[in-house]
């Protein structure tokens, strides 16, 4: 084929349609990209963003569940007075109780304001403020064994936690008499009844 029969006028068309569907195509392919991206980068948010609905979800089932797990032994804790408020009411009528049925002829008792205290190491208390309220009682006594069947009640019973933290013993007299009026012993018994709040001040 010579030049001369090339049909320049033909060609010409047909170079500049193919231009403009190369052109256009080009653009479509452009747009097309820039799509793929934009839905790949939302794709990316939408998975992060499910990730974290995900994990909080988790979350809150594994808080639910140690709710569910500890919810009654904090109860329990509550009933046994060591969580919340202080029952410094329920203490003392309890202790004139015992006093009564243990045949403690005189009680006496001081209760100091409640301080904040440093819980043992191996006590875990966690977002809960530890408190302690010093109280000392002075009792009049029989025989030893009034204090020591007084104490173990007052242990046994749901008033409170409490630690003994001292006692002291001293006879009143050179010799013993054997009366149920007259004291033959005195005692000053110190115990820390313990309280945890959450996050509370000491007052």
């Amino acid at each position: 084929m010579k030049l001369a029969d090339i049909e320049w006028g033909v060609l010409r068309s047909a170079l500049v349609g193919f231009g403009i569907v190369a052109a256009i195509g080009a653009v479509l392919v452009g747009i097309t990209d820039y799509r793929v991206r934009q839905l790949a980068a939302d794709n990316s948010q939408y998975q992060a963003a499910l990730n974290q609905i995900r994990d909080r979800y988790n979350t809150a089932v594994q808080e639910r569940q140690l709710i569910e797990h500890y919810l009654p032994q904090y109860h329990k804790l509550e009933q046994a007075g060591f969580v919340g408020e202080e029952n410094r009411l329920d203490w003392i009528d309890l202790l004139r109780q015992l006093a009564v049925r243990h045949r403690v002829l005189g009680l006496a008792y001081d209760v100091q304001p409640r301080a904040a205290i440093t819980p043992p190491a191996n006590m875990n208390v966690g977002d809960f403020q530890m408190q302690g309220s010093e109280m000392q009682l002075r009792l009049s006594l029989l025989h030893e064994g009034n204090l020591l069947g007084l104490l173990q009640e007052l242990s046994e019973q749901n008033a409170g936690v409490f630690n003994l933290h001292s006692c002291t013993i001293e006879r009143t007299a050179r010799d013993i008499v054997i009366s149920s009026q007259q004291a033959n012993l005195t005692a000053v018994c110190t115990l820390v009844w313990h309280t945890i709040q959450p996050g509370a001040a000491p007052s």
